[in-house]
């Protein structure tokens, strides 16, 4: 891979990411899928969930028990050691969140 191929792709994963975390600030279940490929993964809270819809409707249901949640993702690191295989590493991923 070229230094302009990794730029771009390097930049298509911060884009997502800023939309992912965009999409759950406002929650917005639109936009928040389609942060998802349709054989998206999503995991959290010691749970896998597969696929776009499910996602979403797992999502869905786990944002229900806070009236604010806010994701910022200030720094990772991007690795890709096989072509459409992609692992992100936050470094410093915090979730601000309370309950009622």
């Amino acid at each position: 891979m070229n230094d302009l191929n990794r730029v771009a792709g390097d930049l298509g994963v911060r884009r997502t990411l800023a939309r992912l975390s965009d999409s759950i600030f406002r929650r917005d279940r639109i936009a928040h899928g389609e942060c998802y490929a349709e054989n998206g993964e999503w995991h959290a809270f010691g749970v896998i969930t597969r696929g776009r819809q499910a996602v979403v409707d797992h999502w869905w249901a786990v944002m229900q028990g806070f009236p604010f949640v806010r994701q910022d993702i200030s720094s990772l690191v991007i690795e890709g050691p096989h072509r459409g295989v992609m692992s992100i590493k936050p470094s410093a991923c915090r979730t601000g969140a309370t309950r009622s």
